[in-house]
């Protein structure tokens, strides 16, 4: 669906009609955040093991985990992730955590 290269990959949420004033959490930020996230979250802060290089904290970051947010129901706009699915351990649950 998306693609070229990480330009592209940054700039695609133009493509996800995200208002401005939109509240937007990455789950899964790693080392290349999504441009228009507001607030960051990974799971592995200081494990680089799975990601192409160090962790990014550029803005608001939080540790946690996708199977159990730590955040109330309804409390972004948007949640983008992208790369994740593959990492848990309940893709189920995880998935069913970021419709609530």
């Amino acid at each position: 669906m998306f693609g070229r290269g990480i330009k592209g990959y940054l700039l695609d949420f133009l493509k996800l009609n995200i208002k401005r004033g939109d509240l937007v959490l990455e789950i899964g930020s790693g080392d290349k955040p999504f441009i228009r996230a507001d607030i960051l979250m990974d799971k592995f802060i200081r494990d680089d093991t799975e990601r192409g290089g160090r962790i990014i904290a550029d803005r608001p970051f939080i540790c946690g985990d996708i199977e159990n947010l730590p955040f109330k129901d309804k409390s972004f706009d948007y949640i983008y992730c992208s790369h994740i699915v593959e990492h848990m351990k309940t893709p189920e649950k995880g998935l069913e955590e970021i419709r609530k």
